[in-house]
């Protein structure tokens, strides 16, 4: 290949990388959001390796163990980089740009042409799929996964063309690597077999290794991380599928999102025509070229299925960016397209493009806007309690999407600060999202709202266009009109600013939680109806099970309530109280948690229990 030869091949790779960097450049300028805080929290559990090793391995958020792309990633970088979101952002854009670049060989491959290369490329570079994985950190597991899928199946082509083992040991490590980024690398063999069914069929035996390795694998994960049967994430093996899939297929090639970002009713119109029109475009060529016995459009069609199948189980957790992985099958599909129908797949390439592209730019560029005002009210916070040292800061005209983006899963405690709250009746402006969290629980109740402004010593800050405005002069006018005085549902023994509901037997608070001696009393509000129950939240260090199971007693005025027998060392643990309807409506009732054993401690004042935690009822 002489040196002009070169440069078009050179070209023919990195325009379509650059196009894709283009439309999605808005995302590398994002900070964080929702889950990204839990993650990064993983960070203030670690203390020894012991912890360490929890934090990688502990199966979490719906039973995954994703070792690479979420546990070890957001523990060294949160080290490394703190709340600075840009380095985290450079790592997912330029795994992004390795995926092109062994999307564009991959493509090669099957096309045996440079221009159809490219077009794959950028078919899958600009799909709006991408767009949550290329604006969101905690979704880097897409973008990982398909590193990992597209570099083995590399590996495994090269073994197929010259049949030296090494290479198939090699794609072999790549792909049980995989299982560290997503649960949906245990695709891959599938598309190794579709690859040598199709291409090499002398090497289908060497794929039955890898089936084995996906059952052994999901054996084991299902063993320790147990799916979810019910709820969210629950498995429907049903006709929901079906609908699912149809579903994907047009959100694969845009379906009506463009409605949502653009309100103009031309693209309404395109919007509803444009992505039944590619689907049924795709489908045609594919059937034209299985007449034309041209079996290569099977392998795309192959790729979206492996990858689509699992996620179709998922009814009640529909999410565009499952298609991810899938709509590389997308781009494959149509640089074979323009390969071998250019006229026709071009006019279709043009209509794709300005559909998936402006859609594209404009979701990541909405989700950088909205990551932008939590990061500012985040940092407004900070800025807040440096000028206030000891204030309890509470927040108020807080948005339902400001809510479940920034303040659901706490980003506060990341930067050391434990008493933020939300006012009373935040929770009215929140839309409720079943299973993802409580409003109420990030919520000061009126009570210790209204002594905390009487006594000076917080704070109110407005959420206005992004920004914070101190508001507390008018909202303590407005708080003493409209609430009044009592004693908190819920309490969390840990915070200062429930130290008025929390009696004898407790140590002093450690930062998040707080040691009960053998017997700990608190006083909270009765509940409102027969309905409510008392919930108890806490932990259980292994020191203090090795002498074997606690038994934990919970009364109520003085009438047994509910029991528990703690045996699972260093695990949390909730109690399920039923109260007794003498306490309904009482403005004071007292809890109190007592233990059949404590344990001696050097340097505590009486004996250690177990760390609390909350009481609330509800």
């Amino acid at each position: 290949m002489n040196g002009l030869s070169r440069l078009r091949a050179a070209l023919w790779m990195v325009a379509p990388i650059a196009v894709s960097l283009a439309v999605y450049w808005p995302g590398i300028q994002c900070w964080f959001r929702m889950d990204d805080f839990a993650w990064l929290g993983l960070r203030l559990e670690v203390f020894d390796w012991r912890d360490l090793m929890r934090a990688l391995f502990e199966p979490k958020a719906q039973g995954t163990m994703r070792v690479w792309s979420e546990r070890a990633f957001f523990l060294g970088f949160f080290q490394l980089f703190e709340l600075d979101a840009l380095p985290y952002r450079m790592l997912v854009f330029a795994t992004h740009v390795l995926n092109m670049a062994l999307l564009g060989m991959l493509a090669r491959r099957l096309t045996g042409g440079e221009l159809a290369a490219s077009a794959a490329m950028l078919l899958w570079g600009v799909n709006a799929a991408l767009s949550t994985p290329l604006a969101w950190t905690s979704v880097y597991n897409q973008i990982l996964c398909a590193s990992f899928l597209m570099g083995a199946l590399l590996l495994f082509i090269r073994y197929c063309d010259t049949g030296a083992t090494r290479y198939w040991w090699m794609q072999f490590g790549v792909f049980v690597l995989g299982f560290g980024a997503l649960e949906m690398n245990a695709a891959y063999p599938a598309l190794a077999f579709a690859w040598a069914l199709l291409f090499a069929r002398r090497r289908l035996v060497s794929t039955l290794p890898l089936f084995a390795a996906s059952a052994v694998y999901t054996a084991i994960h299902n063993h320790f991380a147990p799916k979810q049967k019910a709820g969210t994430y629950g498995m429907n093996w049903d006709a929901s599928m079906i609908d699912s899939f149809a579903r994907y297929c047009l959100d694969a090639f845009g379906g009506t999102r463009l409605r949502d970002f653009f309100t103009a009713p031309w693209v309404v119109r395109v919007s509803d025509l444009a992505a039944p029109l590619l689907l049924a475009s795709a489908v045609t060529f594919v059937l034209w070229r299985l007449w034309r016995r041209d079996v290569r459009v099977l392998f795309p069609a192959a790729w979206f299925c492996a990858l689509l199948g699992p996620i179709l189980p998922l009814r009640d957790h529909y999410s565009y960016y499952y298609l991810t992985m899938p709509t590389i099958g997308v781009g494959l599909l149509g640089g074979l397209a323009i390969a071998e129908a250019p006229l026709a797949a071009g006019a279709m390439a043009v209509v794709y493009l300005a559909t998936q592209a402006p859609l594209a730019h404009a979701i990541v560029r909405h989700d950088r806007n909205r990551t932008h005002e939590v990061r500012t009210m985040v940092f407004g916070i900070e800025r807040a309690r440096q000028l206030h040292p000891g204030k309890l800061l509470l927040l108020t005209n807080v948005t339902s999407d400001l809510y479940w983006w920034g303040i659901n899963d706490d980003p506060f405690r990341l930067i050391g600060l434990r008493d933020v709250y939300m006012t009373p009746g935040s929770e009215d402006n929140i839309q409720p999202h079943a299973g993802y969290g409580d409003p109420t629980e990030h919520i000061l109740p009126p009570g210790q709202t209204l002594r905390a402004l009487a006594k000076d010593e917080a704070l109110v800050y407005a959420v206005e266009n992004g920004k914070l405005r101190n508001f507390t002069r008018q909202y303590r006018a407005l708080a003493q009109s409209r609430w009044k005085a009592g004693l908190a549902h819920r309490i969390d023994v840990a915070r200062a600013s429930f130290a008025d509901q929390v009696g004898e037997g407790w140590h002093p608070s450690e930062d998040a939680f707080r040691w009960m001696t053998r017997r700990g009393v608190v006083w909270l509000a009765g509940p409102r109806t027969a309905a409510e129950k008392l919930y108890v939240s806490g932990y259980c260090a292994k020191a203090v099970v090795e002498a074997g199971p606690l038994n934990l007693t919970v009364r109520v005025d003085g009438q047994t309530a509910g029991a528990l027998r703690i045996s699972q060392p260093d695990a949390g643990f909730e109690l399920v109280a039923t109260l007794p309807a003498a306490a309904i409506g009482k403005e004071k009732i007292e809890v109190v948690t007592e233990l059949d054993r404590g344990l001696k401690v050097a340097g505590y004042d009486g004996d250690l229990g177990i760390v609390f935690g909350t009481f609330a009822i509800r």
